[in-house]
């Protein structure tokens, strides 16, 4: 995925990511970082998405992440 694509969806779903992150969280710092780490993964995982579901993909992992942090 180009670099260019991939900004453009970081600015399209990075504050749906953080409202995610931070209602499941309740803590701002917390959620910031969930979304960092989601788009991170996001990256790495780059040549493998689709645009199609990036949205679906993008809330999973956050959501997952969040369940990993609370489990700590």
């Amino acid at each position: 995925m180009p670099e260019e694509v991939f900004l453009d969806l970081v600015k399209q779903y990075q504050a749906q990511i953080y409202q995610h992150a931070l209602y499941l969280l309740n803590s701002p710092d917390d959620a910031k970082d969930v979304t960092q780490d989601t788009f991170i993964k996001a990256w790495n995982s780059s040549a493998e998405l689709r645009l199609e579901t990036v949205q679906s993909w993008l809330l999973k992992c956050a959501n997952n992440l969040c369940i990993d942090l609370l489990r700590r």
